[in-house]
């Protein structure tokens, strides 16, 4: 194929060095035929897919057109009558648009014919679409399935441009003819059409010959997904520059690195790779004529940013210019010399300003104070050394009353910022009592040295010293959590940060993960209310089944200043869910071609139509899930062999909740086809014009004188001429091709003649009620100006018809086979009236004819549908111990109707559901039946009971044919009633600071027992050892603090028959090691039951000298010696 370039040749170099800056287009496919002259397409990736005769060529030279520019090749001729050729493209598609452009030089002496066409991966010989079309004269093109009714004007003897555009999911075809410029964005096309095939994806391209007298050359064939990638646009756009400062920016700091970046990679102004950018760079004081200023510079791997970074800080108070060389980008546009000021931040001389809280002389300040006191710029200690954590108590000094009181033990940290400093004393500070705080003298990076800070504050006579309880739900350790839960964390007082702010933001406090804190972040959301007492956590999505969570809350303090003791911590398990494994309930052939396989539960996508999970069966090619999800279709590539049984494996499908099929199941798969002769015509007393008759009953086959060729204007066909002279329609001498009969006979044959017959047609009328896959078969012959081609159209009305096919006709003496496969029209499977239309075309003269003998039309009979539905039930019958929260599952191999035939929407009134038997109480329920009417699921109103027979009676239903099911029925046994009570953690207590025993009122599950996840409030846990049946022993990673209160919740744990705990249990427990008192007695005090209501009971206390017991406001109300 060849350019057309209008530019001298002295300046071609010059041309070609600056490219034609055109973006690079994404196409599929690409063909200039760049191969040898006179070389067939078949020798250079092109594939063969009709005839054999007269291959397409290549031709010495190409076509071009201004504004298509492609690599130079040659051209394709299409120009007789023989072999069509196709190409696939890179990529096949099904969904979206193909496009399609390409150049065409017709003559003015042509064939009539379309030559072009899109087509499937596979394309086969019948499944052609968006066929162009061009007439007998060269002029003009058009687009549909059968010779168009539009007619666009091209322009024969040289190059045209022709854009055709296929739209999957729509089936619409376009046609754009482009005269002049082409058009950047995509223009209305000049024709549409909507196609009739069914198509399985669009892959290829192809090229068709179907006339000696065709005229046509072909070159520069795109293919594309867009109308942008088929005609990209230039770029003239040299980059874009920004630079960071900004050019003018002022208060610039002293340690600034200078970043210059572009909107794309860049080259330098000879068009060469940059690898050291620094000699494109001027950088000097004040302007283009001040003092160079030393630096590096370096260029990022992609070529989009320059970086320059000054040998040592810059100066205060100075304006800097930057110049940068012209640059290019890769399609040799060039920027202009680009220029830069900006001027330094003036040298600071201003000291770090301290903020110290409290503020010197506050009173009525909380006991647990944090002391805070925060710059307004980053500091330094005053020799300019770094300070650390670690070297902070050397600067700050803490002591009651005065800087001569008493010490006060603390520990302080300074943030990474080096801006604040938190300073947190050791104990609670004391009530009512003057503290006094310095901080030596620090410095900025400037070296400014501000004046040593000394405050004093005093603290609060008295109140509130109760820290905030949060009480979190789910509580830790519940189990069967809904999935769609909203986490709330509620207080009982108002709480804040531990810095004294408001919560604006609580999702900064939480932690939620899977399993535990090292599990994966699980995303939420959190909200606080406006009493500042309830959090609320609120998953991204809907929380995993089965699945256990941990939350934790940092700690948060009351408005008092009282902080929590630590962060609360809480894990909980959702629901199980679905374990219930599918099944597979029946596999059966739908014909040679599909199988189908009924399960007992919709299915998971991805397994349901995976197909190596369908073996035993040769080319399974597709597997397709149903809209209800619970069968699935397989498409076979190889077909069954009729009457042979085979057998399908099934395994490996999953369910909605992902349960995999627990075994293989197997399916024996017969499948019987037997084909009828439904009608035949013979013509062996067809008699010549002008005695022809116009309407022609079938002589064999089941429809012998029912079925017809009508040539006389009805049933949609065109009425023929049959006089002497002039006629249209007559009988010629036969053949004994394709004559089924025990004796064939060389009889006559039916004859169109006469050029007048263009585009009249003769329709083939049968019945196809019990029958499917029906094929049509004749003998034909020709004159070389005879019909060119067979135009075949159908319907189901005589009136409507629908054209599915186009076959060259026979034009020479010799009798050919001529096949029509109308299988693939599903309209006409067991209609009751089937209408087949010929139409003839491209008869020059008056003597030019088609002879057609021995048609015969063979189809399929349906295999009659003789077996009722099979019925499946779970619980199946006989079953025990089934749960007492079951739903009763009742599955069909076919969709069912009720005994009379009518569609069941209400399946109740056909279900018995009693206690023990048919003469048992009834017992209440609702069903529902599933869209695809193959599955009833029945719900009791309650709880079944526990170890009881149940009854269960399905009344007769019939499938689709007609079969009807016997009386079903089915008994199940419930499981035993059991423990159902759930243990309580009865009593908590300290044997030492590193070991701790919960005890419970019944033997407990080791498993749950032993999870170190149901005991917090005591920091890491290093193990938990049953001792016994109902005591467990924890044992702490850290010793607890001496004489300190903590607070141990434990939750989460089952007893030996399964029962969980529903609710968490809290203990306080201290030890004081330093007392004298024997705290091992103390340990074995116990207090039952706990939560109490009402009433509680003290054990052990022989040795207790009081006991004083308050409410949850503080109010003494048992004062006991």
């Amino acid at each position: 194929m060849k350019q057309k370039f209008l530019i001298l040749s002295l300046f071609i170099f010059a041309f070609l060095s600056s490219g034609l800056n055109v973006v690079k287009a994404q196409l599929l496919l690409e063909e200039n035929f760049e191969y040898v002259e006179g070389t067939n397409l078949t020798d250079n990736g092109w594939k063969a897919h009709s005839g054999t005769s007269n291959p397409v060529t290549v031709t010495s030279s190409g076509l071009s057109y201004d504004g298509y520019a492609t690599d130079i090749g040659k051209a394709a001729s299409v120009s007789n009558n023989g072999q069509d050729v196709n190409k696939t493209f890179s990529d096949s598609i099904k969904s979206g648009d193909i496009y399609a452009s390409f150049l065409m030089q017709t003559s003015t002496t042509n064939s009539e014919g379309y030559f072009i066409h899109f087509g499937q991966r596979t394309i086969g010989n019948t499944k052609f679409f968006t066929k162009v079309w061009v007439n007998s004269s060269g002029d003009k093109v058009g687009l549909g399935s059968s010779k168009p009714a539009d007619w666009f004007a091209i322009t024969p003897n040289q190059p045209n441009l022709i854009v055709i555009k296929y739209n999957y999911d729509s089936k619409t075809s376009s046609l754009f003819v482009i005269n002049g410029a082409i058009p950047t964005v995509e223009p209305v096309a000049n024709a549409t059409f909507t196609e009739s095939l069914t198509l399985t994806d669009v892959g290829s391209i192809a090229l068709r010959q179907y006339n000696i007298s065709q005229n046509i050359i072909v070159d520069a064939i795109r293919v594309a997904k867009t109308w942008a990638e088929l005609f990209p646009v230039a770029d003239t756009f040299a980059p874009e520059i920004t630079i960071s400062p900004d050019s003018g920016a002022v208060d610039v700091p002293i340690t600034t690195n200078i970043k210059i970046s572009f909107n794309e990679p860049i080259l330098d102004k000879t068009g060469t790779e940059i690898l050291d950018p620094k000699p494109l760079i001027t950088f000097k004081l004040d302007n283009e004529s001040g003092a160079d200023v030393n630096f590096t510079a370096t260029i990022n791997t992609g070529k989009d940013t320059i970086t320059i970074t000054p040998d040592a800080f810059l100066s205060n108070s100075q304006v800097y210019y930057i110049e940068l060389d012209s640059v290019k980008d890769a399609a040799g546009n060039a920027t202009d010399i680009f220029k830069s000021t900006f001027t330094t931040v003036a040298l600071d001389v201003t000291p770090p300003v301290a903020t110290i809280y409290p503020d010197s002389g506050a009173v009525d300040v909380p006991v647990n104070v944090v002391i805070t006191i925060k710059f307004d710029e980053p500091v330094l200690d005053k020799t300019g050394a770094d300070i650390t954590d670690a070297n902070l108590n050397s600067i700050i000094t803490l002591k009651k009353d005065s800087i001569t009181g008493a010490d006060v033990n603390f520990t302080a940290t300074i943030n990474a910022e080096k801006d604040s400093i938190r300073i947190t004393p050791q104990t609670l500070l004391l009530n009512d009592q003057v503290y006094y705080i310095k901080l030596d003298s620090v410095s900025d990076a400037s070296g400014n040295v501000a004046d040593t800070i000394i405050a004093s504050f005093t603290t609060i006579i008295a109140g509130d010293f109760t820290p905030p309880v949060a009480t979190i739900y789910p509580s830790n350790g519940a189990v069967d959590v809904p999935v769609d839960t909203f986490i709330t964390i509620a207080f009982n007082e108002p709480v804040r940060n531990t810095d004294a702010t408001d919560i604006t933001d609580p999702k900064l406090l939480i932690t939620f993960k899977l399993d535990n804190a090292s599990g994966l972040d699980v995303a939420f959301d959190a909200t606080i209310n406006t009493d500042k007492d309830t959090i609320t956590v609120t998953p991204s999505a809907e929380l995993a089944k089965n699945q256990k969570y941990y939350l934790k809350l940092d700690i948060v303090e009351d408005t008092a200043g009282n902080e929590m003791l630590e962060a609360k911590e809480s894990y909980f398990k959702t629901e199980v869910g679905d374990t219930v494994r599918p099944k597979a309930l029946n596999a059966w052939a739908e014909s040679l071609s599909s199988i189908k396989v009924a399960f007992s539960e919709p299915l998971d996508n991805v397994s349901a139509t995976n197909t190596s999970n369908y073996t035993g069966i040769d080319g399974i090619s597709a597997a397709t899930l149903n809209t209800s999800e619970d069968t699935v279709t397989l498409s076979l590539s190889t077909e069954l062999v009729s009457g042979v049984k085979d057998t399908i494996i099934i395994q490996n499908i999953a369910d909605k909740a992902l349960n995999v099929m627990a075994e293989a199941q197997k399916f024996e798969i017969l499948y019987v086809v037997e084909e009828i002769l439904i009608s035949s015509w013979h013509f062996d007393t067809l008699k010549a014009a002008p005695n022809t008759q116009l309407v022609i009953p079938a002589d064999s086959g089941i429809q012998k004188n029912v079925a017809a060729i009508y040539a006389d204007g009805t049933n949609g066909s065109s009425t023929f001429v049959t006089t002497t002279s002039g006629n249209e329609i007559t009988a010629y001498s036969g053949t004994s091709l394709n004559d089924e009969r025990v004796t064939p006979a060389n009889t006559m044959a039916l004859a169109i003649v006469n050029q007048t017959a263009n585009g009249k047609g003769i329709v083939v009328k049968f019945s196809m009620a019990g029958y499917k896959d029906a094929e049509l078969s004749f003998v034909t012959r020709g004159a070389g100006t005879g019909f060119k081609n067979h135009y075949y159209e159908y319907s189901t009305n005589g009136t409507d018809f629908i054209p599915f096919d186009t076959i060259p006709a026979v034009t020479s003496s010799a009798w050919a086979l001529e096949t029509v496969n109308l299988a693939e029209i599903a309209d006409i499977n067991n209609a009751s009236d089937v209408y087949i239309r010929i139409k003839f075309d491209g008869a020059t003269s008056s003597s030019g004819n088609n002879r057609l003998d021995n048609v015969t039309i063979k189809a399929n009979k349906f295999i009659v549908d003789a077996t009722p539905p099979e019925i499946a039930i779970s619980p199946d019958s006989g079953a025990v111990d089934v749960p007492i929260n079951t739903n009763i599952k009742i599955s069909f191999n076919e969709p069912i109707f009720d005994k009379t035939g009518t569609e069941i929407l209400d399946p109740k009134p056909l279900i018995t559901f009693k206690l023990d038997n048919a003469s048992g109480d009834d017992v209440n329920f609702t069903a529902t039946i599933n869209d695809g009417k193959d599955t009833i699921t029945v719900t009791p109103s309650a709880d079944l009971l526990n170890n009881q027979v149940y009854y269960l009676e399905l009344d007769t239903v019939k499938d689709a044919a007609g079969n009807a099911t016997n009386v079903f029925t089915s008994t199940f046994t419930t499981i035993a009633a059991g423990d159902v009570t759930a243990p309580v953690a009865t009593n908590a207590f300290l044997t030492s600071l590193s070991i701790a025993n919960v005890t419970f009122d019944e033997a407990v599950d080791p498993t749950t027992a032993e999870d170190a996840a149901n005991y917090t409030g005591l920091g890491d846990i290093a193990s938990v050892e049953m001792d016994g049946t109902d005591k467990v022993i924890l044992t702490l990673v850290n010793p607890l603090v001496n004489a300190q209160i903590y607070t141990l919740t434990v939750g989460g744990i089952s007893d030996l028959a399964g029962n969980v705990m529903t609710t968490t249990y809290e203990f306080e427990l201290m030890l004081d090691t330093t007392s004298g008192i024997n705290n091992y007695a103390i340990g074995l005090i116990e207090m039952y039951p706990n939560p109490a209501n009402n009433y509680f009971i003290i054990d052990n206390i022989e040795n207790a000298s009081m006991i004083n017991v308050y409410n949850s406001i503080g109010k003494a109300v048992i004062n006991k010696d």
